[in-house]
């Protein structure tokens, strides 16, 4: 992926930081199917999270819930935390602009279990007329 850091006006930049962590507090609440609805499917027709892909993708992150049995891996997977609870001094939220297309990259690490971790949410905002849409492109560790 060919990308290049961008810097945002300060309302743009805000606004997809706050729709960010209104996700991140869907996930602590526990509200999957409502942070998944809020998702729009990307542009390159790639298939997006379902509720367990979601849930899925934070319990990977846990050694626990990799080698537990399917019946087993519940109790294993990671809570994601409010980040309205977190130290603010720990978020980390990156954009970069692709080098072709309108298109923007937003990295954020997801709070779990109280602490933020280097599981990362990767999601493009691409404009629309009046603005952004969001999608979440992957969860992984980077």
């Amino acid at each position: 992926m060919n990308t290049q850091p961008v810097v945002l006006p300060d309302t743009l930049h805000e606004t997809i930081l706050d729709f960010v962590r209104h996700w991140t507090q869907l996930l602590a609440q526990e509200r999957f199917a409502d942070a998944t609805n809020i998702l729009q499917a990307l542009p390159d027709g790639a298939a997006r999270y379902s509720i367990e892909k979601l849930k899925t993708a934070i319990g990977m992150y846990d050694k626990n819930f990799r080698r537990a049995s399917p019946e087993e891996r519940e109790q294993f997977r990671r809570i994601v935390s409010d980040p309205a609870t977190m130290d603010v001094e720990g978020e980390r939220f990156d954009v970069y602009k692709r080098a072709t297309g309108d298109e923007v990259i937003v990295e954020y690490r997801l709070p779990l279990d109280g602490e933020w971790s280097d599981l990362t949410a990767i999601f493009e905002a691409f404009p629309i007329e009046n603005g952004y849409q969001i999608g979440l492109h992957d969860l992984r560790v980077l």
